[in-house]
């Protein structure tokens, strides 16, 4: 009988998370968004192993390609909560996404491993500024009560397209080679862009929100 009461309410809090995001289009937008995204950038290693290896690059160049994306990653990490302070949602949003959209398809015309480390990194900075502004804005919208149970559901929506990313690249690769792969996934990076860039919830959103819900 606990067992049952702890399913139950369990299934109540999901049902009350996936309700509230529901009726928050801003919210389950973003969602969705950064699940395309985790979708897109799920293919990032798989796809660096090829390129490297296409290359005759080495084990080592490998690792310092990722060494320097993750220079990249601290740079972003270091701007997010500067840019969330100064600047409104939407225009960091559109822009953190657009970025990426435009770097992505450089993988497949950039002529040298360490190039490659650039174009990571420039991706790389954009994930944190991204993350810590939705973040931020999410906490700020959510009630204290439902904290958990938005939060969980939005997660599951977040990172629920990060296994089939590495999948389907995966077959990309081998059914099409590296370059096609790439050039389809610039292709939907391109397409949520553009999503964002004319979404009016999107466009319209403050730099945070405050208790009586109104953006500031």
């Amino acid at each position: 009988k606990e067992r049952q009461r702890s399913e139950r309410k369990l299934l109540t809090d999901i049902r009350e998370g996936l309700s509230w995001l529901w009726h928050q289009p801003l919210i389950l937008y973003i969602a969705f968004l950064t699940g395309g995204l985790n979708f897109l950038t799920a293919g990032l290693i798989p796809i660096l192993l090829v390129l490297v290896k296409q290359q005759h690059g080495s084990s080592l160049l490998y690792g310092t390609i990722l060494t320097i994306g993750g220079i990249g990653g601290i740079i972003g990490s270091l701007l997010g909560a500067p840019i969330q302070k100064r600047f409104r949602f939407g225009p960091v949003i559109i822009w953190t996404v657009g970025i990426e959209a435009l770097l992505f398809p450089l993988y497949a015309v950039v002529p040298n491993p360490l190039l490659l480390g650039v174009v990571s990194a420039g991706i790389f900075v954009t994930g944190p500024i991204y993350n810590v502004v939705q973040f931020s804005y999410r906490l700020s919208l959510i009630p204290d009560e439902l904290q958990g149970r938005v939060n969980s559901v939005f997660r599951l929506l977040a990172f629920g397209f990060q296994p089939l990313g590495w999948a389907l690249t995966g077959l990309l690769i081998q059914w099409l080679q590296v370059v096609p792969t790439i050039l389809i996934l610039s292709a939907w990076g391109l397409f949520l862009a553009l999503l964002t860039a004319i979404n009016p919830h999107v466009l319209k959103a403050g730099r945070r929100v405050n208790e009586s819900g109104v953006d500031l």
